[in-house]
């Protein structure tokens, strides 16, 4: 019942609601009926979102039990709705259990076996694997590519082997040596116990005994049915000492064009078209 809103008349009201209230409070059995009803009594998570939702104007989230552990938990949104664990650790220990095989989200097909075509030992493979995968190992790689990928069924064969100048011999690849310092003159690795390689700029095993008459020079980079397409600039006969991971880098077909034209302006920039000690020359240094 609401107050009157003359304070005096308020303050008689309230009086009288306080002798009621000791009255009904004075008999024992009412209290006694009060008591028996509240007491132990909990208030359940449907009261409870009513009173929050009424003091809030806001739905309670409703909880839910994690399906690993039992604990209650919420999410905040959409989340909710989905949500089945409490934690990462119990999403991770769930899916250790069940999200393996063909439950797995990334499940390819399993493992397969196949047979190592160089030693015919078994091993497996993944699904996406099992067209590509012929070798056990790198070592079974390597033997068979040694055996099989040689001559004309290497990607990088050139022809074959070609005999070399007369001219080029162990005096002659000294005096490159020396012109360079000993040192590989792409990288600037010093010469150790191992001796320098001496690499055809224009990959000619005979430039030694090229002659240069017209001024015009052309080369067919070594590579056999090559069209003789590469105009050299300057003297053909040009040398270079290189190291041996720098030397492995020109070999490739693909880009001998490129490797001839760096050596080339090298030697003619910073070299002055020179690569090699003439036998008087190198006699003076030595």
């Amino acid at each position: 019942m609401p107050l009157p809103k003359d304070p005096i008349k308020a303050e008689e009201t309230r009086g009288k609601m306080r002798e009621a209230s000791k009255k009904v409070w004075a008999d024992l059995e009412y209290r006694q009926r009060m008591r028996e009803l509240h007491t132990g009594k909990k208030q359940s998570p449907e009261s409870i979102a009513k009173r929050v939702a009424k003091i809030t104007g806001r739905q309670r989230i409703p909880r839910k039990n994690c399906i690993v552990c039992g604990k209650e938990f919420c999410r905040r949104g959409k989340k909710n709705e989905t949500a089945k664990f409490c934690s990462f650790s119990c999403k991770g220990q769930w899916m250790s259990k069940n999200a393996v095989g063909e439950n797995g989200a990334h499940w390819q097909g399993g493992r397969f076996t196949k047979k190592c075509v160089e030693c015919n030992k078994e091993f497996t493979v993944d699904k996406n694997e099992i067209e590509k995968r012929r070798f056990c190992s790198f070592s079974c790689h390597g033997k068979w590519n040694s055996k099989n990928l040689v001559g004309e069924n290497n990607p990088n064969w050139t022809g074959g082997a070609k005999d070399y100048c007369e001219k080029w011999t162990l005096e002659f690849r000294r005096r490159i040596r020396a012109f360079f310092d000993y040192k590989c003159a792409e990288c600037g690795t010093p010469e150790n116990e191992i001796l320098l390689h001496c690499h055809h700029v224009y990959y000619d095993k005979k430039a030694c005994c090229s002659i240069n008459e017209n001024g015009v020079y052309f080369s067919n980079l070594g590579i056999e049915g090559h069209a003789f397409t590469f105009e050299i600039v300057g003297d053909p006969n040009k040398f270079i000492a290189l190291c041996d991971n720098c030397h492995k880098k020109t070999s490739g077909k693909k880009n001998r064009e490129y490797w001839a034209r760096h050596f080339e302006e090298i030697i003619n920039n910073y070299y002055l078209g020179k690569s090699y000690f003439t036998k008087e020359e190198y006699e003076k240094i030595r």
